[in-house]
């Protein structure tokens, strides 16, 4: 359950923060929840939509190194199961191994998303990935640090009110806004990491020729 920290963004004040967007009055927590208007059910999905969209890409605050993966006892590595059986997916975005072709895929066999050798074409882990692994997760909104909920809220907002209205001078936030939180954001990066040549994901991205946005 979310704790209400009065220091941070709140998924709420995001929410409202979209809705301005459009000239929207506020909303609440309880209209959130129940899910009772259409405008806000949209701003909840597109705040959804770009959190996982920016975490996705990798970041020091949502990325582990080191990580240790073990195979169960049918020689997989379950990232998530089958939602049905109430076990439900992890918050694992990516995993990646030095020197490995690895990737997540869904086995429609079981239903179930496992880490994927593509060199051996298999599923199956006869040992574990002791200590190789990079993992990237996505975190809840009120989770994440205040420059990625800024930069995550000024996005959203801007999508909300292209998808709504699709008129530029109703625009809350410019581009210039949004590359401004941008920046803050990487500014965040640079100063809580201590990135190495080879485990850092923004030099990952670069080698796989991405970027880090």
């Amino acid at each position: 359950m979310a704790v209400n920290n009065p220091f941070t963004t709140t998924q709420l004040e995001a929410v409202n923060t979209i809705l301005s967007g459009i000239g929207e009055l506020p909303t609440t927590a309880a209209v959130i929840t129940a899910g009772s208007s259409a405008d806000v059910v949209m701003a909840v999905q597109i705040l959804d939509e770009v959190n996982r969209e920016v975490q996705a890409k990798g970041w020091h605050f949502n990325t582990d190194y080191d990580v240790t993966f073990t195979p169960d006892g049918s020689d997989w590595i379950i990232i998530s199961e089958d939602e049905g059986t109430g076990s439900g997916p992890t918050n694992i975005l990516r995993v990646t191994v030095e020197g490995r072709d690895l990737t997540i895929r869904r086995d429609p066999a079981d239903d179930t998303s496992k880490l994927y050798d593509k060199e051996e074409n298999s599923y199956v882990f006869t040992a574990p990935l002791s200590k190789s692994a990079t993992v990237v997760y996505v975190f809840e909104f009120y989770g994440i640090p205040e420059s990625a909920k800024r930069y995550i809220t000024i996005r959203a907002t801007r999508l909300f009110q292209d998808r709504m209205v699709g008129s530029a001078a109703l625009n809350r936030f410019s581009e210039r806004d949004e590359y401004q939180a941008l920046l803050d954001l990487r500014e965040y990066e640079g100063s809580t990491s201590t990135p190495n040549i080879f485990d850092d994901p923004g030099t990952f991205n670069i080698v796989k020729r991405g970027g880090i946005l």
